[in-house]
């Protein structure tokens, strides 16, 4: 039975399973500048973010990349391209390793 009175984004564990906290990762398609204003800001609260620039002209993907990539130097972070127009960005205490 579903408890309306819960929050639809709280989770309760399973039960047997321990509660999961730990490291997130936020995954986004930005469509606009100012959703690198928010990535650069998640990355200072040390999320990591995956982006995937589907949804922006190439010249506008460019140019958000350049202000993220500009956002995190200032902020001690970093950024790695995973893919064609897929980038990831996370705070510099995050261990990032190529395979």
């Amino acid at each position: 039975m579903i408890n309306p009175a819960a929050s639809p984004v709280e989770r309760k564990p399973s039960p047997g399973y321990p509660e999961r906290r730990g490291p997130e990762v936020l995954l986004l398609a930005p469509t606009t500048m100012a959703d690198a204003e928010q990535l650069i800001e998640a990355v200072r609260r040390n999320r990591t973010i995956v982006i995937n620039l589907c949804a922006l002209p190439e010249a506008a993907g460019q140019r958000l990349v350049d202000y993220a990539c500009g956002g995190m130097a200032a902020i001690d972070g970093q950024s790695h391209q995973l893919g064609l127009g897929v980038f990831l960005f996370t705070s510099g205490v995050t261990r990032v390793e190529a395979a």
